[in-house]
C-alpha cells in the first residue's frame, strides 16, 4: 500500500505537476516536495520503523537500530517536506501557519519528533 503511494504521488507529480525540487526558481516545483517528502519521511518511512521490530531479521540490538534509523530519516524527509512548504510561502509573500492544515501539520511533526527523541531525554 505505501509503495503504491508513492508511485500515485510521483507519477502525480512529475506527469501533471511538472517535477519535484527543492530549491529552485521555479515556485511550483518547489512546493511539490512538499507532499512527497512528507509522505515518503512521516507515512512512509514512518511505518517502516514501527514494523521493524517485526519484519527486520537480526537480533533486538540490530533491530533497535533499524528502527531509530529509519525514524531519524522520516524526521529528515519531513524537515525537508517543511522547508519546502515555508519556502513557498516566503516566495509567493503568504503568511506561514494561517490555516487549520498548517497549525495540524506542525503540532503532528513536533510531536512526532518528541516521540522520537524520548528515549534520548
Amino acid at each position: 500500500m505505501g509503495v503504491a503511494s508513492l508511485t500515485l504521488m510521483l507519477v502525480w507529480l512529475l506527469k501533471f505537476r511538472g517535477g519535484i525540487s527543492v530549491n529552485t526558481d521555479n515556485i511550483q516545483r518547489d512546493f511539490n516536495g512538499h507532499p512527497f517528502f512528507m509522505l515518503l519521511g512521516l507515512i512512509f518511512l514512518g511505518g517502516q520503523a514501527i514494523m521493524a521490530y517485526k519484519t527486520i531479521p537480526g537480533s533486538r540490538r540490530t533491530q533497535k537500530f533499524v528502527h531509530l534509523f529509519l525514524h531519524l530519516m522520516a524526521l529528515g524527509l519531513g524537515s525537508l517536506g517543511l522547508y519546502a512548504a515555508f519556502k513557498f510561502h516566503k516566495d509567493t509573500k503568504l503568511a506561514d501557519m494561517y490555516s487549520l492544515h498548517s497549525w495540524l501539520g506542525m503540532g503532528a511533526f513536533v510531536l512526532y519528533g518528541l516521540q522520537a527523541s524520548h528515549p534520548i531525554m
